[in-house]
């Protein structure tokens, strides 16, 4: 396409120095930057390594190198939800994962919205009961 990129929405806030954090970002700038490394990575993958199972023998390098990226980016989510240190955090996180997964849905990065999914999704999140009922 001939469209320039869009301009980012990089903080909600002005941040000083090297001092930031996840929730600092915008969700629409965390989908998209989701997205481009999503992008970059599919491109990668040829035609031919989805024949024949090749990514359970090895044969699919580029098959294998993103299933890997899914599963980094569920456990960064998760991380992100079982590592803050009170519930009105957890409650935080999860909301803006659940913003950034419908950005994702937006630009049609269902791959973005999947690995979301999965990361809320792992029985370490799943079991804060607590957090979970304090969700609007």
């Amino acid at each position: 396409s001939d469209l320039p990129p869009p301009e980012p929405l990089l903080m909600y806030h002005p941040v000083t120095g090297n001092n930031y954090d996840f929730l600092d970002f915008h969700p629409k700038e965390v989908a998209r930057q989701i997205t481009l490394l999503d992008a970059e990575m599919i491109s990668k993958i040829q035609p031919y390594e989805w024949l024949h199972t090749g990514w359970t023998k090895g044969k699919s390098p580029n098959i294998s190198t993103y299933a890997e990226r899914l599963n980094q980016m569920t456990g960064w989510v998760s991380s992100l939800v079982v590592l803050a240190e009170t519930l009105q955090m957890r409650v935080v996180i999860i909301t803006r994962f659940v913003y950034i997964a419908m950005e994702c849905l937006t630009i049609r990065n269902f791959n973005g919205v999947i690995a979301i999914f999965l990361g809320l999704n792992v029985l370490s999140c799943t079991r804060l009961i607590q957090t979970w009922s304090a969700l609007d």
